[in-house]
Parts: C-alpha cells; structure tokens; sequence
C-alpha cells in the first residue's frame, strides 16, 4: 500500500506538530477511526520531516496497545523523545510526545501503513 498525500512541498520539514489525536474526543467517532487517522498522521510526519527533523505529536496516555506499538516506532525512529503533559490537561488522557533526531524511517513506515490496512479492514466490520 502505497499513501501519498498530494500538494505537500517537495522540500522535507524540521518541524511537525501532529495533533489528531485531542481532536477525536467525541464518542460517536468508531475507535477504529480514531486509531487509524493517529497511525495516518504519523504517515504522513514520517513521509514529510527532515531528517535530524523534530515530531510533537499529542497521544493517548492509556495503556492501549496501539499507543504502546506507536511509542516503540517512535523509539526506533527518533534520538530521543520526551514526553509532557500540561498541567492544564490534567483530567485528559493525553500526552504530547516531542521526537527530536528523525532517522530514516523505511521499516516504520511500512508497518504503519499495514497498521492503517488493518484497520481500515476492521472498521467496515467494527460498531466499537
């Protein structure tokens, strides 16, 4: 599977600000949707940064195993990562991510876009 994302500048950037995932908070939205545009975003970041280029991506702080299986490509992807949570979001279970050190990422990206397929193929079955 092949996503490409038309109109992006053919210059990569340093600096991506992912946030997809604080703006999926209402419940009518299937999980397998909000699943897939967090796994498309990260796509889309890892197609168009810079290499030594920088990540701020907000996620989900519970222990779903997405969230986990996201943590470990950024772990394998970036030289470090630290992650805050604003005091002001203290009863949102969200974090912000900030990946510093883009490498390339050509495994990564594969498994996420059999991550997206995945989940595109659950979500047509899928009422959660």
């Amino acid at each position: 599977m092949d996503l490409v994302i038309e109109l992006i500048p053919a210059t990569r950037f340093d600096l991506i600000i992912a946030n997809a995932s604080i703006m999926l908070t209402e419940d009518n939205v299937p999980w397998a949707r909000k699943i897939r545009l967090t796994f498309t975003q990260l796509l889309v970041a890892f197609q168009h940064l810079a290499i030594g280029g920088t990540l701020i991506v907000s996620l989900r702080t519970r222990p779903f195993n997405w969230v986990i299986d996201i943590i470990v490509m950024l772990n394998m992807t970036f030289n470090s990562i630290d992650v805050v949570k604003p005091s002001f979001q203290a009863k949102t279970s969200f974090a912000y991510f900030v990946c510093q050190g883009f490498s390339v990422a050509t495994v990564t990206v594969q498994r996420i876009c059999r991550c997206i397929q995945y989940l595109q193929d659950v979500g047509e079955y899928s009422t959660v």
